[in-house]
């Protein structure tokens, strides 16, 4: 019998769940102990088994010569396998392997080809026309092929798979689907497909449910006949006792998400209310998720919070789309985008504005600010200047007026003239304002409307044509933090060149590399229509004679230079109306019905 090496495994489960452990522990060798499942041995009885065990093992005398004869059998043995396998050289395909003479009857031989690129297959032959598959074992270019990416529980409820592992576009590579058995399926003599038989085996496979519940996280669990992990065998972990309880009650109208602390009881509301919410769990990141009802319904239901913040966002985006960005943002009309995709839009251009702005007047960066006299007055009529530490403002388009937050204390500011003034938003106890403070812009659009659920939108971003670099990838970066869906759905447009920037100038160059440093930071997300980017789209609608019947040889002349032609550009740098709708349904549009971002 195996040989226990703590306490706890000595001691059978079944004693363990009939309460008699001071039975097992004290009684006699020769007593049974009597549980729900049967006699069992006394501990007494199990450590004279084992001592009858070892002296078995002592009573055999292995000697040196008896220890060579046995090496030198094994030897013999792997030569012997070596040579059936003909030297174990892989053939490209059965009719290889058969007509391989070194191959007799009942011999063995691999096959790497057939098609079957991520597993090698050893076949035992049975005539000499003939063989049969016996094992399938993942190549080398199957591991060199990995780097996919995991999925979690959560990602499991809407499929079939009970566990599996996907490339980077999404593809399966390896996994269990409750339908179609182990993927890939191995392929028979006949290059048929055809499902692994998992009759006789001991695996146990958990279905979505299941695995959420089981807490696990990571790409599969591999249990034993206790349920328990089997840390050498999983490709998973179960996460650090988060200390708290989530579970699902009703608030007295309906059903709502609570976390409570196991240490102290403290219990906090996850949901907000509004229609019942239901079948929450941790994942392995931190955070809660659920499914809801509640009108308007998020995409697919789901809701989730971390475990940090406790504040609900949609899983999915809302099916609407945010245009955030500069004067080239600022000019599109929302119902370019709107109504073909039957979506409400909010556009946050905003004219000459950098990056750092753009990210601001959404909310996405706060701002270190100084405010006059380092106090905001308790009247919401009196108002202070203020100035901001990086000389940077968020720019407002909507008749000066913005709101946000200073030290959590809602206040209204006015841009309409500089410097720019605050005050409370509404009146209330005066203020204290370290300079260094920092202010938070509530998202409101171009048109001055507050759009509280911007953040949990599809977005488009052009943030950096105003200071192309560095800078501007970062603070591309911390709006796409920003965003808070748990999948984060977001295109990002190439920066266009102005007329001073044609082929072969330094600033064509400059801005073809720093479209090029977009992609290379978010190749998924950077986006493309049949090889080409939003800039390089719109330089090749000058051959379109919809929109363009007449070019002139002004036209000819821009497009040979690489650049959005004459006739379809406003001034140097901004485009027609008639562009911008045309890149709109041509390219944006198509792009996003791809992605499914929006139902």
């Amino acid at each position: 019998m195996p040989r226990p090496t703590t306490f706890a495994e000595a001691v059978p489960s079944t004693v363990e769940t009939s309460g008699k452990a001071y039975d097992f522990i004290n009684g006699a060798a020769t007593v049974k102990v009597s549980t729900d499942n049967g006699d069992v041995p006394t501990l007494s009885g199990l450590v004279a088994e084992v001592r009858g065990e070892y002296a078995a093992v002592d009573a055999v005398s292995v000697t040196a010569e008896a220890r060579a004869t046995a090496v030198a059998a094994a030897a013999t043995a792997v030569a012997a396998r070596d040579a059936s396998l003909s030297n174990g050289r892989p053939y490209a395909t059965v009719a290889a392997g058969l007509a391989d003479a070194a191959i007799t009857v009942g011999g063995y031989f691999d096959v790497i080809g057939d098609g079957v690129a991520t597993a090698a297959l050893r076949y035992q032959k049975t005539s000499s026309t003939a063989a049969t598959l016996i094992a399938a074992t993942p190549t080398a270019q199957w591991a060199a092929n990995l780097g996919g990416r995991l999925l979690e529980p959560g990602d499991f409820s809407l499929s079939g798979w009970v566990f599996v592992l996907l490339d980077k576009n999404r593809k399966p590579i390896f996994g269990y689907h409750r339908t179609d058995g182990i993927y890939p399926p191995t392929a028979g003599a006949d290059g048929a497909l055809s499902k692994l038989n998992l009759a006789g085996t001991q695996l146990q496979f958990l279905d979505p449910d299941a695995y959420a519940l089981a807490g696990l996280d990571g790409q599969f669990v591999c249990l034993d006949k206790n349920r328990k992990p089997i840390p050498d065998q999983s490709k998973a972990y179960v996460p650090p006792e988060a200390g708290v309880l989530v579970y699902e009650a009703s608030d007295g109208t309906s059903s709502q998400i609570y976390l409570e602390a196991r240490a102290t009881g403290k219990r906090e509301q996850l949901s907000t209310g509004g229609g019942n919410n239901t079948n929450p769990r941790i994942t392995g990141d931190g955070a809660v998720i659920w499914k809801t009802d509640r009108t308007p319904t998020p995409r697919a239901g789901l809701m989730y919070a971390t475990l940090a913040a406790k504040k609900e966002y949609a899983a999915l985006s809302n099916n609407k789309l945010a245009l955030i960005g500069t004067s080239l943002i600022a000019q599109i009309d929302p119902s370019w985008y709107g109504t073909p995709l039957g979506v409400d839009v909010y556009n946050f251009g905003g004219s000459g504005q950098i990056s750092q702005a753009c990210a601001a007047r959404v909310g996405a960066l706060a701002l270190a600010v100084t405010v006059d006299g380092g106090v905001i007055p308790a009247d919401a009529s009196q108002s202070v200047s203020i100035t901001f530490a990086s000389g940077v403002s968020p720019g407002i388009e909507h008749g000066g007026q913005a709101t946000g937050t200073i030290l959590g204390v809602a206040v209204k500011m006015n841009t309409a003239s500089t410097p720019f003034t605050v005050s409370r938003a509404v009146s209330g106890a005066a203020v204290a304002v370290p300079a260094g403070s920092l202010l938070t812009m509530d998202p409101r659009d171009y048109y001055g409307v507050l759009r509280s659920d911007a953040e949990q939108c599809v977005a488009i971003l052009q943030i950096s044509r105003n200071n192309v670099g560095p800078r501007a990838i970062k603070d591309t970066a911390t709006i796409v933090e920003w965003i808070k869906t748990r999948a984060k759905h977001f295109l990002i447009y190439a920066e266009p060149n102005s007329n001073t920037e044609t082929k072969g100038t330094s600033g064509y160059g400059n801005l073809l590399q720093f479209n090029k440093d977009l992609q290379a930071r978010w190749p998924d997300n950077y986006a493309t229509l049949g090889g080409f980017d939003h800039r390089t789209f719109a330089v090749n609608a000058y051959n379109d004679r919809t929109l363009l019947p007449n070019p002139t040889s002004q036209d000819a002349t821009d497009y040979a230079n690489d650049l959005v032609c004459t006739s379809l550009r406003k001034d140097g740098l901004h485009w027609s109306d008639a562009l911008y709708k045309y890149v709109a349904v041509n390219f944006g549009i198509p792009i996003l019905r791809a992605k499914g971002w929006l139902a």
